[in-house]
């Protein structure tokens, strides 16, 4: 096996690619989430960013944790390659059960951190509607990006939404003709979750 098999092999692994999107998606929404949550608009740049980069870990944790938990249920751990209506239903699921019981406990328990006028909360459980709202979206985005990734764009997941791709994954043959990944030409190729304050 040489390095670069090695490497391609180790960069097709589900839960890396999991990790990846969801790290740069749970980053993104945690930025701009930050006016929600108390102190985060009054925060040092470097304070705002290192509370966001905290809490993105841990959002990625979750995100592995409810991975490998629909994994251990049935499918297996490359099941984001053809995931079922049901996969992700579930994957999803846990998104907002984890949300629901972390912002709980840190509101409510431990007082880790508290919103700001502009958090709608959902007064029954006395808890913020936007980190619900982030695991309700970014699961299955999560999963999408995955597959796209994985597969490339040709998963069954890309075809049962009607997602039409002129891209097809990189086939090792292709180097004795010169191609690269996708078909291209080697010439043209070029050589923030328990972290926030009060």
């Amino acid at each position: 096996m040489t390095f670069r098999s090695g490497w391609r092999g180790g960069m097709d692994l589900p839960e890396l690619q999991v990790a990846i999107f969801a790290f740069l998606l749970s980053l993104a929404w945690e930025i701009l989430q930050g006016p929600f949550f108390q102190g985060m608009t009054e925060a040092r740049h470097g304070e705002a960013v290192r509370l966001c980069m905290l809490a993105t870990l841990w959002d990625v944790a979750i995100m592995l944790v409810n991975f490998w938990i629909v994994a251990w249920v049935g499918g297996g751990r490359r099941w984001v390659l053809h995931p079922t209506a049901a996969q992700v239903a579930g994957f999803t699921g846990l998104g907002p059960a984890s949300a629901l019981l972390i912002e709980v406990l840190a509101t409510q328990v431990w007082q880790r951190w508290r919103y700001s006028n502009l958090m709608p909360i959902i007064s029954a459980l006395e808890v913020g509607l936007v980190p619900l709202l982030m695991w309700s979206a970014l699961p299955p985005l999560v999963v999408w990006f995955v597959n796209r990734q994985l597969t490339g764009g040709t998963g069954s997941m890309a075809t049962r939404i009607g997602i039409a791709t002129s891209v097809k994954p990189y086939a090792p043959h292709d180097a004795q003709y010169g191609k690269g990944p996708h078909g291209l030409s080697r010439s043209g190729m070029g050589h923030c979750v328990g972290a926030r304050s009060a």
